[in-house]
């Protein structure tokens, strides 16, 4: 957990994303704020999108954040 942790608080916020994506998809969601609050998930928000998968519309919702389509359209484009 300690090092879990220490990815949390990573300096980048690519890393601390990729993380942070990972536990708002596997855990419970109680047991989420027990590791970030919601100012930390709402700062990393456009970072974090690409991270939570399908738990991503439930989370918008929760949090009050846009529900954007993912992926983004320019990767449709492209």
């Amino acid at each position: 957990m300690a090092e879990f942790r220490r990815h949390l608080a990573d300096d980048a916020d690519q890393q601390r994303a990729y993380w942070m994506g990972a536990l708002l998809r596997e855990a419970n969601t109680r047991d989420v704020w027990l590791y970030v609050t919601p100012v930390e998930v709402k700062a990393l928000w456009p970072s974090l999108l690409r991270h939570l998968g399908r738990t991503r519309s439930m989370w918008a919702w929760l949090l009050r954040m846009p529900d954007v389509p993912w992926p983004p359209r320019e990767a449709h484009d492209a």
